[in-house]
C-alpha cells in the first residue's frame, strides 16, 4: 500500500493517531472498575499528551493545520466502548481493548514509516509514537 504521503499529511496522521488513542482512553476510563487499570490508563493518556505536544511543535514548523479526529469518529468510538463495556469493564476486557487499539495504531504507523521517505524530525516523532504503542501493549498484557 504505497501512499508516499506529504510531510503535512504524515503529521496529520500522527496527530490523529495519538488523539484517537487519547479519546479512547478518555471514553474508557469512566467505565473501568479496577484501580490499577485506571492508573495505567491515566499514565498512557499522559504519555500520548506528551507525544502530541511534540507533534504540535512539528506541525507548527511545517505549517500544518491541526485537524481534530471529528465528531462522528468521537461519537462512534464512545458508542463502541459503551457497547463493549456494557456488561463488564473488568481489567481483562479493558486490556484486550487497549491492546487491539495499539495493534491498529502500530499497523498504521508502520505503513507510514515503510511507505514514505521521512525527514529526520518526523521520523523521530513517528518512532516515539510507535514505541509508545508497543509499550502500551506490553503494559496491558499484565492485565490479561
Amino acid at each position: 500500500m504505497s501512499k508516499n504521503l506529504s510531510n503535512k499529511s504524515i503529521l496529520t496522521e500522527l496527530y490523529q493517531n495519538a488523539h484517537t488513542a487519547m479519546q479512547s482512553i478518555k471514553n474508557l476510563s469512566p467505565e473501568v472498575e479496577d484501580a490499577s487499570v485506571k492508573c495505567e490508563l491515566i499514565t498512557e493518556y499522559n504519555r500520548y499528551q506528551k507525544i502530541i505536544d511534540e507533534i504540535n511543535t512539528l506541525m507548527d514548523k511545517y505549517q500544518v493545520e491541526k485537524k481534530d479526529i471529528g465528531v462522528f469518529r468521537k461519537v462512534s468510538m464512545a458508542a463502541a466502548i459503551k457497547m463493549k463495556t456494557f456488561f463488564s469493564a473488568k481489567k481483562k476486557k479493558v486490556a484486550d481493548m487497549m491492546i487491539k487499539g495499539s495493534v491498529n495504531g502500530i499497523i498504521e504507523l508502520t505503513s507510514i514509516k515503510n511507505d514514505n521517505n521521512l525527514p529526520e524530525d518526523i521520523k523521530i516523532a513517528l518512532n516515539k509514537l510507535l514505541s509508545l504503542e508497543e509499550q502500551s501493549i506490553e503494559n496491558f498484557k499484565a492485565f490479561l
